[in-house]
């Protein structure tokens, strides 16, 4: 079991794929639309949400984040997170990370381990309710 420490939300889930489509996409020649929820991504301002292509009720987010074992102690865990936190807030990072296709996400240590619950629950429930089997 692991602690989620720090959240970087990533844009269509693979950077590399928005990279590739993006100067299809600022030709206004893709079909492609970002997971984003609320606001465009600044890496891709020109690719609409999931909300504005008209499926307002997807709340499917792609993400990468970091973790740490379940028995580190708390304080190193809120540390990591800081320290994390701080080096994402430098102008280039950001700068890299968004023409990487990222978009980041300042969350707090216990912001973090909400999201994942959350996501949790939502995968949980439609694994149980297609009755996915793994093989």
């Amino acid at each position: 079991s692991v602690l989620p420490v720090a959240a970087i939300v990533s844009c269509l889930g693979c950077a590399a794929r928005l990279a590739e489509r993006r100067p299809a996409a600022r030709r206004g020649r893709s079909d492609i639309v970002h997971d984003r929820r609320v606001g465009r991504s600044p890496a891709v301002p020109e690719v609409p949400t999931i909300v504005e292509a008209g499926f307002p009720e997807i709340d499917i987010v792609a993400w990468n984040g970091v973790s740490v074992p379940v028995k580190t102690p708390r304080a190193l865990a809120l540390k990591l997170n800081a320290d994390i936190r701080k080096i994402l807030s430098h102008k280039d990072t950001q700068e890299r990370m968004i023409a990487a296709g990222f978009d980041l996400a300042d969350t707090t240590l216990e912001q973090f381990e909400a999201f994942i619950k959350k996501d949790v629950a939502l995968y949980s429930r439609i694994i149980k309710e297609s009755k996915l089997k793994l093989d």
